[in-house]
């Protein structure tokens, strides 16, 4: 009861903090929120000084010492969960294209369930054995024609001639299939049922489908080489003002005082052409750790669209032996 009450008595606004603080009252989202007791630190010295150093300080409120991350723009729910699904997408295509470290996230996975079964840590991977890339594809329509789905559909056509008719009836003829080419297809199987999606931008940092930063780094992932938005998937779900920033943050200020002047559906039409030029996408698609990237010229965007196409081109034909490319 001593202990609680001498606490009790440490945490009291005294007279000293009451003549020198005070209360901010703000809305966090539609909530009212109080905040008491807020001090400048430059009067901070001056309290401990009347009160006595060791006794009242401790029951001073400060304001924040982290500065807030400013604000993300908001967008809406269900454009938030396209572009986390759009996202999820591209990852799953990737990591399907890398079967070992599919296996090494799947193992570990299987680690955390084994080894720490209490733990409140979620699995990376959704493996209840239901493929999520159809419903990434409900949530982003728009993907369906992506590349990410360009190359999801070519291994998964390439998988399916593999298999003998029958196959589901028996795992027999899976014997006869080396241990790589079974990293191989269970890479391919695990990389689908990835699940990024989320219906809100994250609370701190503002992105959407942030859990697959773990994924893509082990990847060595970038989205930039994935997926641009256009006017269907991104910009005529934004707002003009939204709009003109991303020209802005993608380096063509040009445009983006061009398309405030214009219709919305012209001003969408506008940014999908002169982004299609960079490889800019949302701020709320990349990691932290991503820096913005400024227009590429035409030369080199070309260059490295036909050296991307080249090399799945050469990556699309199975072989016979069952070792297909990663």
């Amino acid at each position: 009861m001593s202990a609680i009450e001498q606490n009790a008595e440490d945490r009291a606004w005294t007279d000293e903090v009451r003549a020198n603080g005070g209360a901010v009252v703000f809305l966090r989202g539609n909530v009212i929120s109080v905040r008491r007791g807020v001090m400048l630190r430059s009067d901070i010295p001056e309290v401990e000084k009347k009160a006595g150093v060791n006794h009242t300080i401790a029951s001073i409120r400060t304001e924040d010492s982290t500065p807030e991350v400013p604000q993300a723009k908001q967008l809406s729910a269900v454009l938030a969960k396209s572009l986390s699904s759009e996202r999820t997408l591209a990852v799953q295509a990737a990591l399907a294209e890398q079967p070992q470290m599919a296996l090494v996230i799947f193992v570990h996975d299987c680690l955390k369930s084994t080894f720490d079964h209490r733990s409140y840590t979620l699995s990376t991977l959704k493996v209840t054995l239901h493929a999520k890339t159809g419903l990434m594809l409900d949530n982003a329509p728009t993907s369906a024609d992506g590349l990410a789905m360009q190359h999801l559909t070519a291994m998964h056509d390439a998988w399916q001639k593999l298999l003998p008719q029958d196959w589901h009836k028996s795992w027999d003829w899976l014997l006869t299939w080396d241990t790589q080419a079974l990293i191989n297809v269970m890479g391919y199987c695990l990389a689908r049922t990835l699940d990024g999606a989320s219906e809100r931008l994250s609370d701190k940092d503002g992105k959407a489908g942030k859990d697959l930063e773990p994924v893509e780094n082990l990847l060595n992932f970038t989205l930039r080489d994935w997926w641009l938005p256009t006017k269907a998937n991104f910009f005529e779900r934004i707002s003009k003002e939204q709009i003109a920033d991303s020209l802005s943050q993608a380096g063509l200020d040009g445009a983006s005082r061009d398309v405030l002047k214009m219709k919305k559906g012209d001003a969408a039409e506008r940014a999908e052409e002169d982004i299609s030029q960079t490889r800019w996408v949302p701020d709320c698609l990349l990691p932290m750790t991503d820096t913005p990237v400024l227009p590429e010229s035409d030369a080199v965007t070309a260059a490295d669209s036909d050296e991307s196409a080249a090399a799945w081109q050469d990556a699309e034909t199975p072989s016979e032996s069952t070792h297909i490319a990663a």
